[in-house]
């Protein structure tokens, strides 16, 4: 931004990691777990606390054309503000728990068929 003509104080950098799954990313993003938001600035904070107020809230379940929510799924996630870096860290955190809970169950299923089970 700035080696295009902006000056530094007239934009924020935000991380804001999605945890969306294929095949159901419109229900991930509406009906979340957890939201992550990673601003080092107040203001940057502020506008994401804005964007997500509906979901936030729990006003945005309540009108007439809110996407139906999916069974078993809780109306509001845990909505986390943390530096920029940390919400890096939580993606790439989340990220490499489930490659190993999968690598895990596999590990499981060559045992189960080793014995017979």
């Amino acid at each position: 931004m700035i080696l295009n003509g902006c000056r530094s104080g007239e934009f924020d950098v935000v991380s804001n990691p999605e945890f969306l799954r294929e095949g159901t990313a419109v229900t991930d993003f509406l009906y979340p777990d957890r939201i992550v938001v990673g601003a080092n600035t107040e203001r940057a904070k502020e506008l994401l606390r804005e964007l997500y107020g509906p979901l936030i809230s729990g006003s945005y379940y309540k009108q007439a054309g809110a996407v139906p929510r999916p069974d078993g799924v809780k109306t509001k996630g845990a909505y986390i503000e943390t530096s920029a870096h940390s919400a890096e860290v939580i993606k790439h955190a989340s990220n490499a728990f489930l490659a190993m809970k999968i690598s895990f169950i596999n590990v499981v299923a060559n045992v189960c068929e080793a014995v017979g089970g």
